[in-house]
Parts: C-alpha cells; sequence; structure tokens
C-alpha cells in the first residue's frame, strides 16, 4: 500500500488508514440500520391498526 506521495506506507499509517476507512462507512451502515428499523416500525403499527379495524368490524 502506497502514501498519497507514491512511498510505501508504514504499518502504522496503513493501520490508520483501515480504521479511518472502516470509520467511514459504518456511518452510512448506521444510517441504512436505522431506517430498516423505522420501517419495521412503522410496518408493525399498520399491521396493529388494521387488526383492531378488522377486529372493530365484526
Amino acid at each position: 500500500m502506497k502514501d498519497r506521495k507514491g512511498r510505501e506506507a508504514g504499518l502504522a499509517t496503513r493501520l490508520r488508514r483501515r480504521l479511518r476507512e472502516r470509520r467511514a462507512g459504518r456511518g452510512r451502515e448506521l444510517g441504512r440500520h436505522a431506517l430498516h428499523g423505522a420501517a419495521y416500525q412503522a410496518g408493525s403499527g399498520i399491521v396493529t391498526v388494521l387488526i383492531l379495524w378488522i377486529e372493530s368490524r365484526r
């Protein structure tokens, strides 16, 4: 792995770069997981309302 100037990067530099890239990627994952959780929660609420509506019509 090479640094910005084309030189071979040291172990510490490579580790810092990998950790930085991994943290940046996790930020996107957290947003995606939050969106999925919100969708499941909204879907669950809709199903509950639908069941209550059906039961109240009987």
